[in-house]
């Protein structure tokens, strides 16, 4: 099933990305006017944490995060909340090796930094070590049971392992912390058309695209959904609308939405011969 693979491998990677974009003159406002490295870290924060983590992210702006941490760290080389959210972005850019040596050093500072354990599950995801990302996930959570994103984090792996109760109950948790974690509600979606609720399913899309309309992956995932119920002309119409916006979605996504979307327009076809 399409919907399946392209959730599992999307979780990490959809976890790893940031937030609305701020001007590079903005940034060298934020540098020159800040009063403490804290109040950098806070800028760093927003952008991991506030952005839709479905639309396709800016290479210039993660770079432009990595030097503002990189001058954090110059004046405060044992900042582990630093190491961590610097782990993030080099996750963000596929820099996994590297990143999980940024976490490591985190924890290493402070072994109660959960951002430091979500850093390294993200980075043990990405090189196929599992369990130990599980355990680290599973840390972060204990250590900070207030962020929605190790919830929805750890929905991935039960997930995979087919607890789709637990998953389902990791969702929740994400939504009552975050009623606007775009994430935890498809997630919640994808889940429900495991199970076969597949109305439930698109409900939860809606949802999702309630919170922002813009978010043109989730109108192909929804379309998907739609074709499972028989709806082949609104799965088509759905999936379109990603097509004509795909400049706005994640190019690895793009070759399966254009392949889904010639399927579907064969299937409506041959229905209306």
């Amino acid at each position: 099933m399409i919907l399946k693979k392209i959730s599992i491998a999307s979780f990490f990677s959809l976890l790893a990305l940031g937030s609305p974009m701020i001007t590079s003159t903005a940034l060298t406002e934020i540098i020159g006017n800040s009063k403490s490295n804290t109040k950098l870290l806070t800028q760093v924060e927003e952008y991991l944490t506030q952005r839709n983590p479905y639309k396709r992210f800016n290479f210039k702006e993660q770079q432009r995060y990595l030097n503002l941490i990189n001058s954090i760290l110059i004046n405060e080389p044992n900042n582990s909340l630093a190491y961590a959210y610097r782990a993030r972005i080099k996750n963000q850019m596929g820099d996994h090796i590297s990143a999980f040596n940024d976490a490591r050093k985190s924890i290493q500072i402070d072994p109660r930094n959960a951002q430091g354990y979500f850093s390294r599950s993200i980075s043990k995801y990405f090189t196929k070590e599992y369990s130990g990302s599980k355990d680290d996930i599973n840390k972060a959570i204990k250590l900070d049971p207030t962020n929605s994103k190790f919830y929805t984090s750890r929905c991935a792996f039960y997930n995979q392992e087919g607890d789709y109760e637990k998953a389902i109950l990791d969702c929740n948790k994400a939504i009552k912390i975050d009623k606007t974690d775009i994430l935890a509600y498809t997630n919640r979606g994808i889940i429900y058309s495991f199970t076969n609720k597949n109305n439930a399913a698109i409900d939860e899309f809606n949802k999702a695209l309630e919170i922002d309309k813009g978010t043109f992956f989730i109108f192909f995932m929804r379309g998907m959904v739609k074709e499972l119920i028989g709806d082949k002309k609104g799965a088509c119409e759905d999936t379109k609308i990603a097509i004509d916006n795909k400049q706005t979605i994640n190019s690895s996504k793009i070759v399966v939405i254009e392949k889904f979307y010639k399927t579907c327009t064969q299937l409506l076809s041959d229905h209306s011969d």
